[in-house]
């Protein structure tokens, strides 16, 4: 057997066939950066923990006002359950998010902002989300379900601010392959600004993936009242602009990363503005970036991460052809060129252009792995998680 058949074969491995199954939104994070609030989510998963103890006897009772959904929940979680629903776990929400009713383990878990004593559907989905990436928590596609992983174990026991804690928390941040994005987009400008990360980060030029033109905030600053000038600077972002800020909110929780005001001259030079939401690597940002590149860690990596937006049948064919290319580049003993990955892609019915591979690949690199071109031969210099395609059987 040749390297592509062999590549193949082993690719094919890692399709799994369900009847059917739900098309979820894992691999990006937008709200969420605290790591105490994470914890706590773990800890739903932890029987005989404190918080688990706390989230039956307190929070569900005094957080959802239906009795029996309040009594469904509490049923469910007296059961030994090692594995919970994902609506169970994030909630129905509403179309008015203000307006929404607690009816979920992870709304009725964690407070929500203003003394409320729960969170809303959207910011429970972002913590799940922010948990799984981190590998913390499984997804089982079979059953819509999700259960505690070992390394969620080992984080969600550790003593608070203790090594161990620490420790759980780097493992799973350096897991999440973006961190790596930007820890080298960092290392190799020295210091940027939330939009010029975003415009280097994720599945660029996809429609959830958009950023501000930094030079129209910039123009916009000049032009301000004084008095809006603060709002703009907090506010004033797109989606991928707000990526890159949580991203980089984690790694200034962790002493990797400060924040440093970025100034600009304009307007012939006798004019200066800033924008707030810039970083710089840490010492300790510095020297991890350094071994990121040198001696990369495993990486945590689902499927979903690879489309966010779009017609189910393009959102699942896009996430599907960007898993084949990086799996290829994992498992193959040799370097491969764009005539290969194309002839592997193709054996799975994927006909891209030269072109759109091309894309393809510069998405995957943007989303944080680190594939190495020399002279026409690519190789991946990560180690990644072997993670699931799921397939309609």
């Amino acid at each position: 057997m040749n390297t592509l058949s062999s590549t193949i074969s082993d690719i094919q491995h890692d399709f799994s066939y369900y009847d059917s199954f739900k098309l979820r939104s894992f691999g990006w994070i937008q709200n969420p950066t605290d790591f105490n609030k994470l914890k706590q989510l773990l800890n739903i998963f932890i029987e005989d923990s404190y918080f688990y103890k706390e989230l039956i006897t307190k929070k569900i009772p005094c957080a959802i006002t239906d009795q029996c959904e309040q009594n469904r929940l509490l049923d469910l979680l007296s059961s030994s359950c090692s594995m919970y629903k994902y609506t169970d776990l994030v909630g129905t929400g509403s179309s008015i998010r203000s307006q929404a009713k607690c009816n979920s383990i992870i709304q009725a878990a964690l407070n929500g902002r203003n003394k409320i004593n729960y969170l809303d559907n959207w910011t429970s989905d972002s913590f799940l989300r922010w948990a799984v990436s981190l590998g913390y928590l499984r997804y089982h596609y079979d059953t819509d379900t999700l259960s505690i992983t070992d390394a969620g174990i080992r984080f969600a026991e550790s003593s608070p601010q203790s090594s161990q804690e620490y420790n759980s928390i780097m493992t799973g941040i350096i897991s999440y392959p973006p961190i790596s994005r930007i820890l080298f987009l960092l290392q190799e400008h020295e210091h940027l600004t939330k939009y010029e990360i975003a415009k280097e980060l994720g599945l660029v030029g996809e429609a959830s993936f958009s950023s501000l033109d930094q030079e129209e905030v910039l123009d916009l600053l000049a032009h301000a009242e004084p008095h809006m000038k603060n709002n703009i600077r907090r506010n004033r972002e797109s989606t991928n602009d707000k990526y890159a800020r949580i991203l980089c909110t984690w790694l200034m929780n962790l002493h990797l990363v400060y924040k440093r005001n970025k100034y600009f001259t304009f307007h012939g030079n006798d004019y200066t503005e800033y924008i707030s939401h810039a970083y710089i690597l840490t010492p300790k940002g510095t020297e991890l970036a350094y071994r990121q590149w040198n001696q990369p860690e495993q990486k945590n990596v689902c499927w979903e991460m690879f489309a966010t937006r779009g017609v189910k049948k393009h959102k699942i064919r896009k996430r599907n052809a960007m898993s084949i290319l990086l799996k290829a580049l994992q498992k193959s003993p040799e370097p491969l060129t764009y005539d290969d990955l194309s002839k592997i892609l193709a054996r799975f019915s994927y006909i891209l252009s030269e072109e759109e591979l091309k894309y393809y690949l510069k998405e995957l690199t943007c989303c944080g792995f680190l594939i190495k071109n020399q002279d026409g031969h690519l190789i991946l210099q990560d180690n990644i998680c072997n993670f699931t395609i799921p397939i309609n059987a």
